[in-house]
């Protein structure tokens, strides 16, 4: 019933086998919220061992030491946890951007209307909400009504499109030159 519970006959006391684990691994480091009951001295209160025992397995210090022991035994710290999750999140936003800038450039390309009359409604967002089919990431996105939606940031991002065409074609322009110079 309680896989944690340690009985000691010598003393006739039950302990948490976690929670020792634990203040062991810590160095002995004890808070003012410790029932030292489970830890140090042992717990002998029979009468009200039931309720004493679920009490503890369902607190919060209790809780936090199997936590902080299954992150040692598997070698997971939480930190490493956090940067995966960390790394997921910039892999989805920059999926998300992504998609955004691609179906900025479709519109664009085709010479379709970006906006429509209200924020709210337009080619760019109908197009978005269709390929959310695809890119389940952008969902999150287009629902946080955030920044990368805005007419500023398209105007910026058709902005950086344009500058990055008209590179392309003076550099194909100058080879042109340089075949008609060596000609």
């Amino acid at each position: 019933m309680f896989a944690w519970l340690h009985y000691d006959e010598s003393k006739d006391r039950a302990f948490c086998f976690d929670r020792v684990s634990f203040y062991h691994k810590t160095n002995n480091k004890l808070n003012k919220h410790t029932e030292l009951s489970f830890i140090v001295n042992g717990f002998n209160n029979w009468k009200k061992a039931s309720e004493k025992f679920q009490s503890h397995e369902n607190g919060k210090m209790h809780v936090n030491s199997i936590h902080f022991l299954l992150s040692i035994n598997t070698n997971v710290s939480v930190i490493s946890l956090l940067s995966k999750q960390k790394i997921e999140e910039q892999k989805n936003a920059s999926t998300a951007l992504l998609t955004i800038i691609s179906t900025l450039r479709y519109l664009s390309q085709m010479g379709i209307s970006i906006r429509g009359h209200s924020h709210n409604d337009g080619n760019f967002l109908s197009l978005l909400e269709e390929r959310c089919v695809d890119v389940p990431c952008l969902r999150y996105w287009i629902q946080q009504k955030n920044n990368w939606l805005s007419s500023d940031i398209q105007n910026e991002i058709l902005e950086i499109m344009s500058l990055n065409l008209q590179r392309e074609l003076v550099q194909s322009i100058k080879k042109i030159r340089i075949l008609l110079y060596n000609c």
